[in-house]
């Protein structure tokens, strides 16, 4: 019998000021290194997530695509963790897109923006 581990997606963003999207990201729960090089991309995988996310300097070339993405969708445990998320990311001065509503679909979500402009989607099921 053969196993299949489960693929994750790669979502590539270039970032102009690395420091900060990495700030950004932390604060929305994903676990990164203090002890990273920051002239580099940064591939982060997180076992909680379904993606990997890439972030790559603005000024480094890379020989493969990044794709321009109009809604990046986080999927959290529960409703806590999106509004803490949200909580943190709005601490931190990143632009609100809406606040947590409870949508009539069953979901608690939040739409918000990482300091270099790409639209993310906090949310978890609650039905």
């Amino acid at each position: 019998m053969c196993i299949m581990e489960k693929s994750k997606a790669s979502i590539r963003l270039r970032v102009k000021k690395m420091r900060s999207s990495i700030a950004f990201y932390r604060n929305i729960g994903f676990k990164i290194p203090h002890d990273i090089n920051t002239d580099s991309p940064l591939y982060i995988d997180n076992d909680d997530s379904d993606f990997e996310l890439v972030l790559i300097p603005e000024d480094q070339d890379v020989d493969f695509l990044i794709e321009e993405f109009e809604l990046i969708q986080i999927n959290y445990p529960d409703i806590t963790a999106v509004d803490s998320a949200y909580k943190k990311a709005a601490s931190g001065g990143c632009k609100i897109i809406t606040k947590p509503w409870n949508t009539f679909w069953g979901t608690r979500a939040a739409k918000i923006s990482d300091p270099d402009g790409h639209n993310i989607l906090l949310f978890t099921d609650i039905v």
